[in-house]
């Protein structure tokens, strides 16, 4: 039987609620969605290589 670690159990991204919590999303490496001054969706981007 295994033991659930409750410690690894992903929780969903919350949406931004101020431009600041947009600014620490784009530098964590998420791209957020507006439309109309309504966040729509918290995407994550994929890791860019640059030579």
């Amino acid at each position: 039987m295994r033991i659930k670690n409750l410690f690894t159990k992903k929780t969903p991204m919350p949406l931004p609620v101020a431009l600041n919590d947009c600014l620490l999303l784009h530098q964590m490496g998420y791209r957020v969605v507006v439309h109309d001054g309504k966040v729509v969706a918290v995407v994550k981007e994929n890791k860019k290589r640059t030579a």
